[in-house]
């Protein structure tokens, strides 16, 4: 069962994934060439905001969390996926790290039984 807990986990890892995802951003920024694809700015920009809208609604135990976090997750897989393809980059390699780690959190919470 979800619990409070659960809950606050996966808010703190969606917080770090929103974190990390827009030091990517500035980083790719501030580095240009290949790190700068549209492709990888717009995940890591949708990575970002979908995080932050799950944990907003995490927060507040909304009825849409766990839909929510099923997207979350998926968006963060793919983000995770585009910084990798970024080879010999240390920032996006933490990036990706972060992303399927708060992945691995909102799969959990989307799927986990509804407490009582």
């Amino acid at each position: 069962m979800k619990s409070e807990m659960d809950s606050q986990h996966c808010i703190d890892d969606c917080n770090r994934c929103t974190q990390s995802c827009l030091e990517a951003i500035r980083h790719c920024c501030s580095k240009g060439g290949s790190s700068m694809s549209s492709q990888l700015m717009d995940l890591l920009l949708s990575c970002a905001e979908s995080c932050q809208t799950a944990a907003h609604c995490l927060s507040r135990s909304s009825s849409t969390s766990a839909r929510l976090c099923d997207v979350c997750s998926e968006i963060c897989n793919a983000c995770a996926e585009a910084c990798e393809k970024v080879r010999g980059d240390d920032k996006l390699k933490r990036c990706a790290d972060a992303c399927r780690h708060c992945a691995a959190s909102c799969e959990s919470m989307a799927h986990a039984p509804v407490g009582a």
